[in-house]
């Protein structure tokens, strides 16, 4: 009984030296499943606090360090400049390296000075070291005035605990651009401005290839490709995972063995290589097989001898198994060495190396080559002889609706990646005229109201906006904001007709709804009630972690 009292004593003692000294007392290995839960949260919340005050005395030992070396410069070597010790002093004391002490210690000293509200929940155990380390990596760069930090800290602390430090990352970042979207502005371009692009060999010897500064816009747009495309080799009936696809089509773009080439021949020529690597590993697999049924008979003839002939004949099958393995290892890592495989994955499809011709898809069977805005065109010529403009591929953009009339600076959402700057936002949506335009109406909470499709496009369209291939363009806008708007069409501009069409769909909102459930005897969910059943929040959240085509079905609470 006193232990259970004990781990009750747990669930909501705040941490510090009582938690500490309580925590000494129990017994870990001794506690029940349900009680090893309030011991993990206890041990959470005196975890943090410790880590807290360690985060406080390196603040301190760094101020103290950086006050000496002034006077002593001061005092000794005036006309010197101040050099700054600190990092050494910590890296010394902690036996940490350069790289280790000064992210430690950024890490420590905007908390410290710049973010105390985050240290004080930090101190508090109401957070954890991930999500005040997020705190500090997001804010701490955002040169943000300290009063505008203060806001957001009084905002995003306290709902904290309840998030991941993804949920929280994507909260921080979408409140900065809200709050100066002129900065962010200014920090996208500055990094579009550093890209760049690395390779660099992983300790099992395969390369990595990494890209850094991009434009989210097109990252997202050329991901969005090689998705389409891995899709359509996959459902053609090539043998590999998706990933492995993925992988085969990103190298082969880059590597330019799949230029000039159009949709239905990328995949053909994918294809091919899956059916050349198969065949070298099933003339591999019959010689090894037919070597080992030589050994075999050999020892059956040797064992038929006699005993001192069984003997001999046993040595010789072992010596002849032997090579047989070592020839068969050999061919095998021929084999592998030729088609890029190494591991159990290799009978997946991992056909890496092969020379690509673009040959006829092998076997039987129909050949899939994607519905989804193919790329036949992608590679066309003129009669000059010129390669024609190729077309990118599109992407699913959230926008507020009021952000494209420039009402304000809200910024945008790609699924699966993240928040964008309103421009970036609106350059999309300007490109993707072709694209499916869906919109999402909202209560003042966030809360969905109506989904749909509208046919209407700004007029007049600007010269690239059927740019992109394929993509989702889903509008999002409250009620009451829509309604203000329509009543007001002036200030709408090329967009008045758009407005129009969703006040339309809105003020026939019941019937439209009652539509969605008035087949339940539908198989398949229709592509009206997807739009509503699909990921969420819409406004007010966050957004989504995946491209709605690839998230989860939920309804929108």
């Amino acid at each position: 009984m006193a232990r259970v009292s004990v781990v009750e004593e747990l669930a909501g003692m705040p941490p510090g030296p009582g938690l500490s000294a309580l925590l000494a007392a129990v017994d870990v290995a001794g506690v029940c499943a349900d009680e090893a839960v309030a011991v993990l949260q206890a041990w959470s919340r005196q975890r943090a606090h410790d880590h807290a005050m360690f985060v406080q005395a390196m603040a301190v030992v760094a101020r103290s360090s950086r006050e000496a070396t002034e006077a002593a410069t001061a005092a000794q070597r005036p006309y010197l400049p101040v050099g700054d010790w600190a990092g050494a002093e910590i890296a010394a004391a902690l036996t940490w390296t350069e790289g280790k002490t000064g992210r430690e210690l950024e890490f420590a000293e905007t908390l410290v000075e710049r973010l105390p509200r985050v240290l004080a929940a930090f101190e508090a155990g109401s957070i954890d070291h991930g999500k005040a380390w997020t705190f500090a990596d997001v804010l701490g760069s955002a040169q943000l005035a300290d009063a505008q930090l203060e806001v957001l800290c009084a905002a995003l602390v306290p709902e904290a605990p309840g998030w991941t430090t993804g949920q929280l990352r994507r909260r921080l970042l979408r409140a900065v651009l809200r709050v100066d979207a002129g900065y962010a502005r200014r920090r996208y371009r500055r990094a579009v401005r550093r890209r760049g692009v690395c390779g660099y060999l992983a300790q099992d010897g395969t390369a990595v290839i990494t890209a850094d500064g991009l434009p989210a816009d097109e990252a997202a747009a050329a991901c969005a490709r090689v998705d389409r495309l891995a899709g359509a080799v996959k459902r053609a009936g090539h043998p590999g995972t998706p990933a492995q696809i993925k992988a085969d089509v990103f190298l082969r773009l880059l590597d330019g063995r799949l230029a000039g080439l159009s949709h239905p021949e990328i995949v053909d020529a994918l294809l091919a290589v899956a059916a050349e690597a198969d065949v070298t590993e099933t003339d591999a697999t019959g010689t090894e097989a037919a070597e080992n049924g030589a050994g075999d008979a050999a020892t059956a003839a040797n064992g038929s001898a006699g005993t001192g002939a069984a003997e001999s004949g046993a040595a010789e099958s072992s010596t002849t198994e032997s090579s047989t393995t070592e020839s068969s290892t050999t061919e095998s890592s021929t084999t592998e060495s030729s088609t890029g495989g190494s591991g159990a994955d290799d009978d997946a499809g991992a056909a890496g190396g092969a020379g690509l011709r673009p040959s006829g898809r092998p076997g039987g069977g129909a050949r899939d080559t994607g519905s989804q805005g193919g790329d036949s065109g992608a590679a066309g010529v003129n009669s000059d002889g010129g390669c024609e403009h190729r077309r990118r591929s599109g992407v699913e953009i959230q926008v507020g609706l009021t952000t494209l009339l420039h009402h304000d600076e809200r910024p945008g959402e790609l699924p699966g990646w993240g928040p964008v700057p309103a421009d970036v936002g609106r350059g999309l949506v300007a490109r993707q005229h072709a694209a499916e335009w869906r919109f999402a109406i909202v209560d003042d909470e966030g809360y969905l109201l109506l989904a749909g499709v509208t046919r209407r496009r700004p007029r007049p369209a600007g010269p690239g906006a059927r740019e992109a291939r394929g993509g989702i363009v889903e509008l999002q806008v409250p009620a009451a904001v829509l309604a203000e708007l329509a009543a007001h069409p002036e200030q709408c501009g090329p967009w008045a007709g758009v407005v129009a069409d969703l006040a339309r769909q809105y003020a026939d909102r019941d019937r439209l709804r009652a539509d969605l459930t008035s087949r339940p005897e539908d198989r398949f969910i229709r592509a009206a009630l997807r739009r509503h059943t699909g990921p969420g929040p819409h406004l007010c959240g966050t957004g989504m972690r995946t491209p709605r085509r690839r998230g989860r079905r939920r309804p929108h609470p």
